[in-house]
């Protein structure tokens, strides 16, 4: 059971919704070559030849014929916020609005009798893992990995059901190793069901829509995460059974590995190259043994990316981002007024660094933003504040606003001793996973003892809209653009404002009127660069 970390309500629990059929991988594979952002190889691949070419591709890729493997390999799905645009059919500027929306609800799953993912079914030695086309991530990595295996398993007393994402190092045709280093309920299941002296069955979907993955990692109090999945896809997940275990898994999925953790056995799983950008460590992690495959006749075996020189187009970094941005969210949210926009640059993992755009109201908002940022998530380390007027999408100009906006002695905000994970590799030497770290807050926003003008950004004319000056003439009477233009002294209108009410005006007529007025003392500039009648 997972405790639900947003603002407001609980998920709202609804009724079982049909199946549509719409939430299936080849389905989204079918989107992202319509919209462009697909690259089919046809032609025979090497598994050593893989790695480098998904980290060289700017699309998701699908390589259709794999030599020694019996499955075509597709990867990169989620690895830019374009694609995740496509998966939740919305703009990219409406990714955190919808899924805050999604996130809304629970929708249980239904049970049925059979679905594509039991087309083939191989047990015993005709399970081998070594058919898949997992391969050999990173240069140190300990051996080749499936990295994008969503595991179901059930708690051993409750039933409740639990689903993650996992990655298996293959270590034959039916084992491999398996991270449970981390503090997760899957590591808590499996410990309690050690203790009770039972075998911990578990079951891998690889091969998911990109919502179902994204589901797994949000945190909402329910009985049964199937339903997070269902309140993302909005309709019934379709559950079948399992042959060789007794679990429950989406009937939609493209291949499914069934079997069980070793009791009391662990090996070496690791090194790895982490979400980080960097190795994570070996550690010393149960064995999951292979007892059954169930798979589409045509299935797709699907890979994740992971760390890597590009970390920003890696589905890792930028799935990572938008469960963060919901996170800092709803914890911003409750600290000042008028939150506009969160980011989490995949660069930066999707998980150490954010930006947070805010209309500043009151003294103090841009500084409890960076605060309430730090304290939404144990990893995030570095949180900075801007105006509404910043692009926080656009490095540049976050760069410009730091520079303009930002003082180091009154703007800054250094928290120490705060709980962190251990995958940092810049945190001291350390034991266990308890492990402090310090976190840095950035207020650019603009200062209140200046006035605003001060600040504003030195934008083109017009640069929100065309010019209406498409019947622009040379003016015959000249005295009646000085009365015009007198007549709106009342208001202090800066030149642009000028040029704006008088469209059909050349430039230089408004500029020899405006010569007039000051040759006539009508007419003085404030600081502003506004004008204003004299007396």
């Amino acid at each position: 059971m997972r405790a639900y970390e947003g603002a407001g309500a609980r998920p709202s629990k609804g009724n079982s919704i049909a199946p549509s059929g719409t939430y299936e991988l080849r389905k989204f594979v079918q989107q992202l070559e319509t919209a462009g952002e697909l690259e089919r190889w046809r032609d025979p691949v090497s598994l050593r030849d893989v790695a480098r070419m998904i980290e060289s591709s700017e699309k998701a890729i699908l390589f259709e014929r794999v030599r020694g493997c019996h499955l075509p390999l597709l990867a990169n799905t989620m690895a830019s916020r374009r694609r995740w645009a496509l998966a939740f059919d919305v703009p990219e500027d409406q990714l955190l609005d919808e899924l805050r929306r999604r996130m809304g609800r629970l929708i249980p799953p239904v049970r049925v009798a059979d679905g594509p993912v039991r087309e083939v079914l191989l047990v015993g030695d005709r399970a081998d893992l070594t058919e898949l086309p997992a391969y050999l991530q990173h240069e140190y990595d300990g051996a080749p990995y499936i990295s994008a295996a969503l595991d179901v398993s059930k708690h051993p007393e409750t039933g409740c059901y639990n689903i993650g994402v996992r990655r298996l190092m293959l270590r034959g045709p039916r084992e491999t190793g398996i991270d449970v280093v981390s503090p997760s309920d899957l590591r808590a299941y499996y410990r309690r069901a050690r203790e009770l002296g039972r075998r911990f069955e578990i079951a891998f979907v690889i091969g998911a829509h990109p919502l179902d993955y994204l589901a797994t990692q949000m945190k909402v109090e329910t009985d049964d995460e199937f339903e997070i999945m269902g309140g993302f896809r909005g309709e019934s997940v379709p559950l079948v059974r399992c042959q060789t275990v007794d679990l429950e898994v989406p009937a939609d999925a493209e291949v499914v590995l069934e079997g069980y953790l070793e009791g009391d056995w662990t090996e070496v799983e690791g090194p790895f190259g982490e979400y980080t950008g960097c190795y994570g460590a070996a550690h010393f992690n149960p064995v999951f043994r292979l007892t059954g495959i169930m798979r589409r006749r045509d299935a797709i075996f699907e890979t994740a990316t992971i760390g890597g020189a590009r970390l920003h187009h890696t589905d890792t970094a930028v799935i990572t981002a938008l469960r963060t941005e919901l996170l800092v969210w709803e914890s911003v949210s409750r600290a000042v007024a008028e939150p506009r926009a969160v980011y989490c640059p995949p660069a930066a993992t999707g998980l150490h660094h954010v930006r947070i755009s805010l209309r500043v109201r009151d003294p103090g908002d841009g500084r409890n933003a960076v605060i309430a940022a730090l304290g939404s998530n144990a990893e995030v380390k570095l949180a900075i504040a801007v105006d509404d007027d910043i692009d926080i999408y656009d490095d540049k100009v976050v760069e410009w606003a730091i520079a303009t906006r930002y003082q180091a002695d009154t703007d800054t905000v250094i928290i120490g001793g705060l709980r962190t994970f251990p995958l940092d590799p810049s945190l001291p030497p350390h034991e266990g996973s308890k492990v402090t770290t310090a976190k840095l807050g950035i207020d650019a926003t603009r200062r209140w003892d200046k006035p605003a003008h001060v600040f504003a950004i030195p934008r083109p004319p017009f640069s929100d809209a065309p010019s209406r000056s498409v019947n622009e003439r040379q003016c015959e009477d000249l005295e009646d653009v000085v009365q015009r233009m007198a007549a709106t002294l009342v208001d202090g209108p800066r030149f642009v404002d000028w040029l704006t009410m008088f469209p059909t005006l050349h430039q230089a007529d408004l500029v020899r009127a405006l010569g007039v007025l000051r040759q006539r003392g009508l007419v003085r500039m404030d600081t502003e660069g506004r004008y204003w009648p004299v007396g």
